[in-house]
């Protein structure tokens, strides 16, 4: 699985959190992708082909299916 995050932002602090927290109490193994919100990663091309509504947090889990919601 791949976690889409942004760990400084204030708004999604919280999902992030409760998302992080609840993979590691299921002992899931997961990859961390950091989104650079101020260079605008999140409205890349890459970005928006895996989660086009461009928020974030977004996990990928293992047959691709990216959750965008919380």
């Amino acid at each position: 699985m791949k976690l889409y995050m942004t760990p400084d932002s204030c708004s999604t602090g919280i999902h992030i959190l409760g998302i992080h927290i609840l993979l590691e109490e299921l002992e899931l193994v997961f990859e961390a992708h950091l989104v650079n919100l101020m260079a605008g990663d999140h409205t890349m091309p890459e970005y928006l082909a895996i989660n086009p509504k461009a928020t974030i947090p977004t996990l990928v889990i293992n047959n691709g299916t990216a959750l965008t919601e919380f």
